[in-house]
């Protein structure tokens, strides 16, 4: 018995043992995973950020900027470490980032040769009519958008993206490799709209020819990769997107990005101005794009890194609005008290002039009473020291008065020295923050496939995509954390029975 007892207790502390030990190895395992998953992340962010470095560095080539004037210390010091990376890593191919300047990528070609006056001519032949053929006016799909059986339709995401996960900035690069719009700098919110409209229209009839083409290919069986059955409309998707893109573009370097916001927030149907997106349309259109699990990493490794570029330009962007709304009230309140000061000066100043000019009368009488001509000497003596010390005292009187203004007029030159320094600041950190949304929406829609831009578009009606809301919508469709490990483990060899 005792013997007994004694395996009992040895079997059930080693039982023990082991189950603490499986749950240590549990844990390790998971610790694993969480930190294999945060080391992917922070290397995705790198790339990211080098691609982002490097496409402003190719912009400041292009435009001959001066590179210690448009950056800070430390984006110099950033730029520097990716470029000794892009040295010290020789395999790589060289990007468009290494071309001569006015050399664009080649596969802008296509999209710099159309006219960009087509723009504008839509806002003429399109204003009329503000329907979509391939959506309803709730956002639903019409008939003619399901004519095909769902089960039938093809998917986006067999065809590639716009820019490959190895350039992210590609389509950023070929964007500002296009010229301005024609007659950006006149251009209404209603053109704008219709332009928007002919857009939404040719993206349309460009997607549903190239399902029914992938359709046709996909039945028949002679190419497994739809995409390939439907490069034709998707070329007309790829030229429409890249107008559409180069549009919003030339808006913002004219400085008319106002424009590009409000119609972010109208309705074009009904011309009504939203307060705020309609987050439930985002969230109903978005899983409708037949996005990839990688697609989605891709766009939420986007919206992380895009938020930490852009907060601290935006605080202190607010800081200094904030510094000069508090100095402006101030200027007009010291100009106020400047015009009371003079006004208060003159009568003063008018009044000391009188008391000396009396008293230049009287000495002027005494002087003709005196007879002797000594007397007439010593007279004109004390006459002319008296003036001198009139005059000396007028102007300690005059300083005395204009001593605050002079005070109140250096305080004044220095609050607008300071207003021009901000104003200066300001003016760099809009530029920054223009380039740096250029390039989170150029990088969203690099993300996607030509079929998916265009399909977003379409199914986004009535309303224009706001990136900002697309990506963070995507990104929270991404998976979160590291991937679930199937419970249990595989047997190597057969129980024996």
């Amino acid at each position: 018995m005792p013997r007994f007892a004694n395996g009992e207790s040895g079997r059930k502390s080693q039982s023990d043992t082991i189950q603490k030990m499986k749950r240590q190895l549990a844990t390790a395992i998971s610790r694993h995973a969480t930190l294999q998953h945060e080391n992917q992340q922070l290397h995705q962010e790198h790339q990211l950020l080098q691609a982002v470095c490097g496409a402003l560095d190719w912009l400041r080539q292009q435009t001959g900027q001066d590179e210690e004037i448009v950056n800070t210390a430390e984006e110099l010091l950033l730029l520097q470490q990716v470029a000794l990376e892009a040295v010290s890593s020789p395999t790589e191919a060289p990007t468009d980032a290494a071309m001569p300047q006015g050399t664009a990528p080649a596969a802008c070609s296509s999209s710099t040769a159309q006219p960009a006056a087509a723009v504008q001519q839509h806002s003429g032949s399109l204003s009329g009519n503000g329907s979509c053929s391939a959506v309803s006016a709730d956002g639903r799909p019409s008939s003619s958008s399901s004519a095909l059986p769902a089960a039938s339709q093809p998917s986006c995401c067999c065809a590639p993206t716009a820019a490959p996960a190895d350039d992210a900035m590609l389509l950023f690069r070929r964007i500002l490799s296009m010229p301005l719009t024609p007659n950006v700098d006149s251009i209404s919110i209603a053109e704008l709209q219709a332009v928007y409209v002919g857009f939404v229209k040719e993206l349309s009839l460009a997607s549903q020819l190239y399902e029914a083409s992938a359709l046709a290919g996909s039945s028949s069986g002679a190419e497994p990769q739809a995409w390939l059955q439907g490069q034709a409309p998707m070329e007309r998707m790829e030229d429409t997107m890249c107008r559409f893109l180069q549009l919003l573009v030339s808006l913002f370097k004219v400085k008319r990005q106002g424009l590009v916001q409000q119609l972010y927030l109208t309705h074009l149907e009904t011309g009504q101005l939203l307060q705020e997106p309609v987050q439930e349309h985002y969230t109903w259109v978005m899983p409708q794009l037949g996005l990839t699990p990688e697609q989605q990493q891709r766009i939420a490794t986007g919206v992380r890194v895009f938020k930490r570029i852009l907060t601290p330009s935006l605080l202190e962007l607010r800081q200094l609005q904030l510094e000069d709304t508090a100095t402006t009230p101030a200027a007009p309140a010291q100009q106020q008290q400047q015009q009371q000061q003079h006004s208060s000066a003159a009568p003063k100043t008018q009044g000391t002039g009188d008391a000396l000019h009396s008293m230049g009368k009287t000495a002027d009488s005494s002087a003709a009473a005196a007879a002797c001509p000594s007397q007439a000497a010593a007279a004109a003596a004390a006459g002319s020291a008296t003036s001198l010390a009139a005059a000396a005292a007028q102007g300690a009187a005059m300083s005395a008065e204009f001593a605050p203004l002079s005070a109140a007029h250096v305080a004044y030159r220095q609050r607008l020295d300071e207003q021009e320094r901000r104003s200066a600041r300001i003016s760099v950190l809009l530029r920054k923050d223009f380039l740096h949304r250029i390039c989170f929406c150029a990088y969203v829609y690099g993300c996607l496939s030509w079929p998916q831009q265009a399909k977003l578009h379409c199914l986004m009606w009535p309303y224009s995509p706001m990136v900002l809301i697309t990506s963070e919508t995507i990104a929270q469709m991404a998976p979160q954390g590291p991937p679930r490990r199937p419970r249990g483990r595989p047997r190597l060899h057969p129980r024996p029975e």
